[in-house]
């Protein structure tokens, strides 16, 4: 049971973790602009999560803005608070959540590439870029996650019914 819990914890770590490090790495960035390394990472590696800070939506303006490093900090406490103390809903909560947030920026990400578009009924090949496998890791980790989540509650589901049914008996 333990793991189920550090499983989809991890989700949600791995999401706000990467939240966490793109400010970092925004922060760092203002401090040393020659950096090659950093606009890399910038740039590059973390250009889905920057898409999603600079868009114009509710989200990114009010609490991804200028506070995404204390709201990032707060999920990862609350998402190992809740792991710690087992809270199942709060931690499935989170997992499910963290799933929604990932899979928007790679719908996101997708229309802004341009990669979604295609003309034709060619099949559409994976694109290696960094940002790309940056999203294909955090989707991977999430619904690995939110399938623990569900697993985990259909099980215990299940096994509450066939208890319930030999005492009846």
């Amino acid at each position: 049971m333990r793991t189920t819990y550090l499983v989809q914890t991890v989700g949600t770590t791995a999401v706000a973790g990467v939240f966490l490090a793109s400010d970092v790495v925004a922060r760092l960035l203002a401090l040393h602009p020659a950096s090659e390394t950093l606009w890399y990472l910038q740039l590059e590696v973390m250009r889905p999560l920057l898409a999603v800070r600079m868009s114009d939506t509710m989200l990114a303006g009010t609490i991804l803005g200028s506070n995404i490093l204390w709201v990032s900090l707060s999920i990862l406490a609350a998402a190992w608070l809740a792991c710690l103390v087992r809270q199942r809903l709060m931690v499935g909560l989170m997992a499910n959540l963290s799933l929604m947030l990932v899979a928007a920026m790679g719908y996101s990400h997708l229309l802004a590439s341009g990669s979604g578009q295609t003309a034709s009924l060619v099949v559409m090949s994976f694109d290696p870029s960094p940002d790309a496998v940056l999203l294909l890791c955090l989707g991977v980790l999430t619904g690995a996650a939110c399938l623990a989540c569900h697993v985990s509650f259909i099980r215990d589901a299940w096994t509450e019914t066939t208890k319930t049914e030999k005492e009846a008996v």
